[in-house]
């Protein structure tokens, strides 16, 4: 370890000796300051960035330890402090954990190992929390993506490794998960001068995409009156990202294979001759590819040459978490940085929003925000806008979500013995079914004067479903 890769700590002691003491003690392993009481100790920590660990006697003349680790918390919150006492009976340990919540708590009657492994645990949590705190700054700057959830730091990392090669990568995820992002931040963090262009996969004929991915000659087609690039050659020197990869139709599957393997393709055209590209490729999906390669929709060979490195992004119900951090920087993009006065949303609205099922991920909150925060007049977002943009019940509507909950029974309750005596009669099952979830479906949407959103949620279905 270098001169300046060693930690910096602060010792703050108003007994002269104990800071001499202190300092023989630990500057073989680390670089020490020393402070004489709380005022000095504040005054250090603000102007140097790089301490590691703040290691404060509790009782000192003037401001004691207690009221200085208060302040430096508040300005250093991920700067670990480190009680230490000679006066364990003046203060109770349980106590001053629940209140302060101080890195460790050490007594100067304990043994020495005991304070020198506080210390380097300290040492280590603070390079760890720093790193970590850069580490989400830049994805942020950089990169738009938002959160600090262990699932995103884990994601951050897989972008950097995977930014300093040029196999191909495959990036799985929900809807709105935010997966063209990371195909961006990996582009972006990567040596590659060239494009990002984005090959769109969903819901488009085989034809189209062949064409807008080789390119063509005049006259390969009715209406090509002339000769057309493809994104492959756009990309030169850049990055290929096809977006939904798994809803490649099965022809144009058997046309990207040698592109995936080797880069090679043909333009459409008669006897186009065969070109290439040196662009990295990278594919995302929402599908569970093993499931459609079972299934015949997917060609498992092709599966193979996506990428050995795959990249999961977590959907937000598994990093709620990151929903207060995603909620702020959402009303920034949409009130602050537009030049608007800032909104808030109080705590109970931050809750139910927590507390949600999104099934559109990010992008479901992002609209959900933005929908909040033109619907409130006030500078504070309530409970209530926040459900009246979920389409949420009102008490009222609660109800008639009783009586709808009846209704159901009741109907449940015909409708089976409607089965049982009609058991043999397949079709007419059928009907039956169909048309007992018709009704109920449209007594909700009485109920709730039309809102999809809010029928959903009541017969606890997904909207996009109903």
């Amino acid at each position: 370890m270098t001169k300046t890769e060693r930690p910096r700590i602060v010792v703050v002691d108003d007994d002269p000796s104990a800071l001499e003491i202190l300092t023989d003690l630990l500057s073989d392993d680390y670089d020490v300051l020393t402070a004489t009481g709380g005022e000095d100790a504040i005054a250090l920590i603000e102007t140097d960035d790089t301490i590691d660990v703040c290691l404060m006697d509790i009782k000192m003349s003037g401001m004691n330890g207690l009221e200085a680790a208060r302040e430096i918390s508040l300005r250093r919150p991920l700067l670990p402090v480190i009680l230490h006492t000679a006066h364990a009976g003046h203060y109770h340990e349980d106590e001053i954990d629940e209140a302060e919540r101080p890195f460790d708590y050490v007594t100067k009657g304990d043994a020495i190992s005991r304070l020198l492994r506080a210390v380097r645990n300290a040492v280590e949590v603070s390079r760890y929390r720093r790193s970590t705190d850069l580490q989400v700054k830049d994805a942020k700057a950089r990169y738009r993506l938002v959160g600090q959830s262990q699932a995103m730091l884990e994601v951050y990392r897989q972008i950097g490794q995977a930014a300093q090669s040029d196999g191909n990568v495959l990036i799985l995820g929900e809807t709105g998960t935010g997966k063209e992002l990371v195909a961006r931040a990996i582009h972006e963090a990567s040596d590659r001068s060239g494009a990002l262009v984005v090959v769109n996969c969903s819901h488009r004929g085989a034809d189209l995409v062949e064409s807008e991915l080789f390119g063509y000659h005049q006259g390969a087609f009715t209406g090509a009156d002339r000769s057309r690039r493809g994104f492959c050659a756009e990309a030169t020197d850049g990055t290929l990202f096809f977006d939904e990869v798994g809803d490649l139709s099965p022809s144009t599957q058997v046309a990207v294979l040698r592109l995936f393997d080797t880069g090679h393709y043909r333009p459409l055209g008669p006897e186009a001759p065969e070109e290439h590209t040196n662009a990295r490729i990278i594919c995302a999906t929402n599908r569970d590819l093993q499931t459609e390669i079972r299934k015949e929709r997917f060609r498992e060979d092709l599966f193979y040459r996506l990428g050995r490195t795959v990249i999961s992004l977590p959907p937000l119900r598994e990093r709620r978490e990151d929903i207060v951090h995603l909620v702020k920087e959402f009303i920034d993009c949409h009130t602050t940085y537009k030049g608007r006065l800032p909104k808030f949303f109080d705590p109970e609205a931050l809750d139910l929003l927590q507390a949600q099922i999104w099934h559109g991920n990010v992008r479901d909150l992002k609209k959900t925000v933005e929908a909040a925060v033109d619907r409130s007049v006030s500078y504070l977002i309530g409970v209530d806008d926040v459900q009246a943009v979920l389409g949420i019940p009102t008490p009222e509507t609660n109800l008639e979500q009783v009586r709808l909950g009846r209704l159901i029974q009741e109907a449940s309750a015909s409708s089976m013995a409607s089965l049982l005596e009609d058991a043999s009669e397949t079709e007419g099952l059928t009907r039956m079914l169909r048309g007992f979830e018709q009704q109920v479906i449209c007594r909700a949407l009485e109920l709730t004067d039309g809102n999809q959103r809010a029928a959903a949620r009541m017969l606890k279905c997904d909207p996009a479903g109903l």
